[in-house]
């Protein structure tokens, strides 16, 4: 057998859907999520501020893990059904304010999109082709540079995304997402 045969022997677990298991991981994440809000807002209250300082950052770490499974939830993988998938990304997108239908229908046309010349991504950062960087003035080749830094897209990049873009969603997603359109 092949090293990559033996590879795939090993992962190809870890590639079917186990709704039992997304269950479990999804009430432990909703657990610590709560768990995390009561004790920022305890050590807050209690003026333990390097305590609150690393409930803050386990507060941050639990949000992540649940934006990760509603990701998976908006490619339909994390449970077996459809609609499964549908109601845990709604759920999941309440608790860490990323409206889900909206999120979704966004996510799939930046994977449709992404790198594609001839087409306007979305979710991502326009491609130039070389000779089109070459063209740019020195402040618009150091623009895209700093457009493309990976610790400002990180940083900067996801507050702005998670705290202005989202903020302002169509309201016609917004009624999807709560289930009030078809």
């Amino acid at each position: 057998m092949t090293m990559n045969m033996q590879l795939i022997s090993k992962i190809s677990n870890y590639a079917k859907v186990n709704s039992l298991r997304s269950a479990f991981e999804v009430a432990i994440s909703m657990v610590l999520y709560g768990a995390s809000i009561a004790t920022v807002a305890v050590c807050y209250f209690q003026n333990e501020y390097w305590a609150y300082v690393l409930s803050a950052v386990l507060l941050g770490l639990t949000t992540v893990r649940m934006f990760c499974l509603q990701h998976d939830c908006g490619h339909n993988s994390l449970f077996k059904k459809r609609r499964t998938n549908r109601w845990v990304g709604i759920l999941l997108g309440y608790l860490i304010f990323v409206p889900h239908y909206y999120w979704t229908k966004k996510h799939a046309i930046h994977h449709a999109s992404t790198n594609q010349l001839d087409r306007s991504t979305v979710g991502g950062v326009e491609p130039l082709t070389p000779d089109e960087y070459y063209r740019l003035s020195w402040l618009n080749k150091a623009a895209y540079r700093v457009e493309r830094n990976l610790f400002l897209l990180i940083t900067v990049g996801a507050v702005f995304f998670f705290f202005a873009h989202l903020r302002y969603v169509k309201k016609k997603c917004l009624i999807k997402t709560i289930g009030l359109l078809p």
